[in-house]
């Protein structure tokens, strides 16, 4: 019996995504009290889970590039900080300055994600460089350079919006309707 052909999950991840870059953007524009952090924190766990799911089917797929990239960010950029949070909360530590470094981290390693985007839409490229810049603000942000906080928290907006036309665009793909993406950076010959 011919197995059936999965669908794609993007739409899944990228909402996901939206999500919780609009949680961080408003937590680094002081928009979120103390009192919500709890729901910060499950809201992210949640994200993570839809997020490596989505990278599991990617890479039953054979997607790689998109199901490592769901996949370790659902680990590292969702599940490590709802931990974390939920840690500071019960007062069994600090996030400070390891959350800062962490991030650092991630930013740097989504910067590597810019070479197989190169050869995607621009659309698609773009995430990168946003992404690691938002990543880099906020870990120096928690590092105690305070004026990086701002910045981040306009970044992980457009991040936001980034991941709602991304999704958009993955479910009208889905039903035959073509969102522009732009042309690729350097195209394959």
């Amino acid at each position: 019996m011919e197995e059936k052909q999965w669908g794609n999950p993007s739409p899944i991840g990228l909402g996901a995504l939206g999500l919780v870059t609009v949680l961080f953007g408003l937590m680094l524009g002081g928009h979120v009290p103390p009192a919500n952090m709890a729901v910060v924190a499950a809201f992210l766990f949640a994200g993570a889970l839809a997020q490596i799911i989505t990278g599991i089917v990617d890479l039953k797929r054979g997607d790689t590039v998109a199901g490592c990239l769901m996949t370790t960010f659902g680990c590292l950029f969702m599940v490590g900080p709802s931990l974390t949070f939920l840690f500071a909360l019960l007062k069994l530590g600090t996030p400070a300055p390891m959350l800062g470094y962490i991030n650092i981290y991630l930013g740097l390693l989504l910067g590597i994600y810019m070479i197989p985007f190169i050869r995607a839409p621009w659309m698609m490229f773009i995430i990168a460089p946003i992404g690691m810049a938002a990543l880099i603000m906020v870990g120096l942000a928690e590092l105690g350079y305070h004026a990086f906080a701002q910045p981040a928290s306009i970044a992980f907006f457009v991040f936001t919006f980034w991941a709602f036309y991304m999704a958009a665009a993955a479910l009208a793909g889905a039903v035959g309707i073509k969102l522009p993406l732009g042309r690729a950076i350097a195209p394959m010959k």
